[in-house]
């Protein structure tokens, strides 16, 4: 039965590894959010540029090829976001029962290796109906799958899903010249807890290794990353705040090595599940995350991923939708019963603070850690310690300077002292709090960060310090 719902609108210095600056980063805001249709007045408050929407294609095509319901994304959900400004992102996933033989929303699509003009590639014929019904409306920009690194996401090998963004490329582009193609989110340690080969190694040589791909922008655009502390590690194994720079800065390696440096990166997914919480939390989840660690991690990977590479970051999720008590991850900046977690005003503070910058790096000591903003009438120290011990920041400074210190949250902290540092320099002293690790002795989340900005674009020495040893310059 042909079922087609159409709505018309008019519409860190650091170890020499580790440092990474990037330069004429065009002065925009890269920070967006997942699904915040669900509460558009709290996405308007939070102040991101860009809203990242699910095209469930098992929810839009239930029955076949032949339907199409709008009502899965719904037109007016578009329409908040695109009269503020904000730029739509697709996440396509879910093959539908009909469209493969073991009818899971995981598995590979029915006629996937059939020509993306065959009326028998259901997955190519989707796309295009997708595309050209929601291309009018202004989505361009398209992450294909999410998370096909991780168990039960996609059933296929790595061909299968190199297989699935090429078809993508090539049927999106074709109905859409200004459509852009992206990855879906990667997870990243459920290979290493399982010692394989990255599925972004043996995607980027399946790509090198397709004769055709030089000659259409190796059917994509870029990479997503998906990166959270999850309530169940995997694998054993499960993501920490260094994490997000690490992950980040080792897609842009392999992809630098591969010979695709113009290849974007995003972060499409980043969040710590604050498990004790006591309103809609995971008490019973072997890892403990308290809502101001959640709130401290969201400042820390937002500026962590930036200085490592990522255009973009954002936040998973929102609202805690469709909660189930138990059972949801509380992932929502908003809680199902609509009362905000700190992490909101964090990622506001964070939005406000670190759009618009000129350049940004990170550096490393082994327990300090330092984000810098530079702008062109200001320079933003993000600090913090990664470790059970409390870390002294000395930021070279003159008298006349005017500055802020703020918490992760934008809340004024006590004015920092003045001191001497190396070579008899006056400097700032800023004191961080050391982390708190879980019951099992486990740092998942590192310290409470302070936020320092010096009015002015004059470069500026920066060393850490733990305890009473000599500081360590870290920028």
């Amino acid at each position: 039965m042909r079922r087609l719902r159409l709505f018309l609108l008019v519409l860190f210095v650091c170890t020499p590894n580790f440092i990474n600056a990037q330069s004429n980063h065009p002065s925009q805001n890269p920070f967006g959010i997942v699904e915040g249709y669900w509460r558009p007045q709290a996405t308007q408050t939070l102040g991101v540029s860009w809203d990242r929407l699910t095209f469930d294609w098992s929810s839009i095509q239930p029955e076949g090829p032949g339907d199409f319901m709008m009502e899965a994304v719904r037109p007016e959900w578009l329409l908040y976001d695109i009269e503020n400004g904000r730029e739509i992102v697709g996440l396509i996933l879910n093959t539908p029962v009909w469209a493969s033989s073991s009818g899971l929303p995981s598995a590979v699509p029915d006629g996937l290796y059939l020509p993306s003009d065959s009326p028998e590639n259901y997955w190519a014929v989707f796309l295009r109906q997708l595309v050209n019904t929601y291309a009018p409306l202004g989505v361009h920009q398209w992450i294909i799958w999410n998370n096909p690194d991780l168990p039960n996401t996609f059933d296929g090998e790595i061909k299968d899903y190199y297989r699935l963004v090429k078809i993508a490329y090539l049927t999106i582009r074709a109905a859409d010249d200004q459509a852009h193609i992206w990855t879906g989110g990667l997870a990243w340690w459920d290979d290493i807890g399982a010692g394989r080969e990255p599925f972004l190694t043996r995607f980027l040589t399946t790509t090198l290794d397709d004769p055709t791909a030089v000659d259409n922008n190796y059917y994509f655009d870029g990479i997503a990353l998906n990166i959270t502390i999850q309530p169940f590690p995997f694998s054993g194994l499960n993501n920490n705040t260094d994490t997000v720079g690490d992950i980040t800065s080792t897609t842009r390696r392999l992809l630098d090595e591969a010979g695709l440096s113009d290849k974007g990166i995003w972060v499409t997914e980043l969040n710590a599940v604050p498990t004790l919480d006591i309103i809609g939390g995971l008490p019973q989840a072997p890892v403990d995350i308290n809502l101001l660690q959640q709130a401290d991690f969201i400042v820390q990977g937002c500026a962590l991923a930036l200085a490592a590479g990522a255009e973009r970051v954002a936040v998973s999720k929102l609202f805690d939708s469709n909660y189930v008590a138990g059972e949801t991850p509380p992932l929502g900046l908003i809680r199902y019963d609509n009362s905000q977690r700190p992490a909101f005003d964090a990622y506001r503070y964070a939005v406000s603070t670190f759009s618009g910058y000129e350049s940004v790096s990170a550096g490393r000591t082994p327990n300090g850690r330092l984000v810098v903003f530079n702008f062109t009438d200001r320079t933003v120290f993000v600090m913090w310690s990664a470790a059970t011990q409390p870390i002294s920041y000395w930021i070279e400074a003159a008298y006349s300077d005017e500055f802020t210190l703020t918490d992760g949250m934008g809340n004024p902290q006590p004015e920092p002292r003045y001191g001497v540092g190396p070579g008899n320099s006056t400097v700032l002293v800023v004191e961080t709090e050391p982390a708190t690790p879980d019951l099992a002795g486990t740092v998942y989340v590192s310290g409470p960060p302070l936020v320092l900005t010096l009015y002015t674009n004059e470069p500026r020495d920066v060393w850490a310090s733990s305890g009473n040893a000599t500081g360590v310059q870290i920028h």
